[in-house]
């Protein structure tokens, strides 16, 4: 099987479609003597812009999906943006029967609906709206490839990307933060929020300089991370005027039935509540557990 360099120019339309592509194969010579086979992609109003370059020992077989398969998600991005199949279209300029035959490719791909009709425009379906997170991200991914590129020759600017656990307090991790951002050097502080496991992965692939979270890496293992303590804070209770009235008895015992909102099981806060309940005897009445923390 001959080696193969898959040069796909997809990009330098707003949204391409593979199926308008123009194709074209050259034999491009490296240093070495070797000539590689490379298929060019070009959208039928190519103009001079951003590529999509897949270099593969496996052969071309596949490398055209990839291509179909962003241009799709694309397409659907857009879509969901807009509302409107017509309103996408007219924004990327392409055909609405282009649009809507590469969305039925990908339900199908998909196996479910990813929009529902609403009057005269489109909603995402439960499905779209899990699609369209991802979307996000791969978009999202592209942009700060971009950005990572143009600013690594800036030497005066430090760069510090910093995951954030979604167990601590929003106002908790600005003040943990903020003395990044007030330092006397140009600091470009990048934050992102995320599971405790995905956070720890990032850290020990470089991919995060540092990670604020509730609980301490685990010991052992592969990873090469390490934890240090950075304080302590109180956990309290917090109820209506009425509901204070109704269990105003003994603490703790008073809580005993009383409606709570707690934190979902994964969160390292809910374990230390229930350790707690457990140690007291209370069995209260939970009506509603919850992820984020404001």
């Amino acid at each position: 099987m001959r080696r193969s360099l898959v040069l796909c120019a997809l990009l330098c339309a707003p949204v391409p479609v593979l199926a308008q592509a123009q194709v074209t194969t050259e034999m491009v010579p490296m240093r070495d003597g070797v000539r590689l086979a490379t298929d060019v992609y070009l959208a039928a109003d190519w103009a001079p812009g951003p590529v999509l370059l897949v270099r593969t020992t496996y052969g071309r077989d596949g490398i055209s999906d990839l291509g179909q398969g962003l241009a799709q998600y694309g397409l659907f991005w857009v879509v969901a943006q807009e509302g409107s199949i017509t309103r996408a279209a007219e924004r990327l300029d392409v055909a609405v029967q282009t649009i809507s035959g590469q969305l039925s490719l990908l339900e199908r791909q998909i196996g479910k609906a990813l929009f529902n009709a609403q009057g005269r425009g489109l909603v995402l379906s439960e499905a779209g709206r899990i699609a369209l997170g991802y979307a996000d991200q791969i978009f999202q991914l592209g942009d700060a490839l971009i950005d990572a590129v143009q600013h690594s020759d800036s030497e005066s600017t430090l760069r510090l990307r910093a995951g954030i656990s979604d167990g601590i307090p929003k106002l908790l991790a600005y003040r943990l933060l903020s003395t990044v951002t007030s330092m006397p050097a140009d600091v470009r502080l990048i934050c992102d929020e995320g599971e405790f496991e995905t956070l720890l992965a990032d850290l020990a692939l470089h991919r995060l300089d540092v990670v604020l979270t509730d609980r301490p890496a685990p010991v052992g293992g592969n990873l090469k991370v390490f934890s240090t303590r950075l304080g302590e804070f109180a956990t309290g209770l917090f109820a209506t005027k009425a509901l204070v009235d109704l269990h105003r008895g003994e603490f703790p015992a008073s809580l005993n039935g009383a409606p709570m909102l707690l934190p979902t099981r994964h969160h390292a806060l809910r374990g230390r509540i229930d350790r707690w309940l457990e140690q007291t005897g209370i069995r209260p009445k939970i009506v509603g557990e919850f992820e984020d923390s404001a």
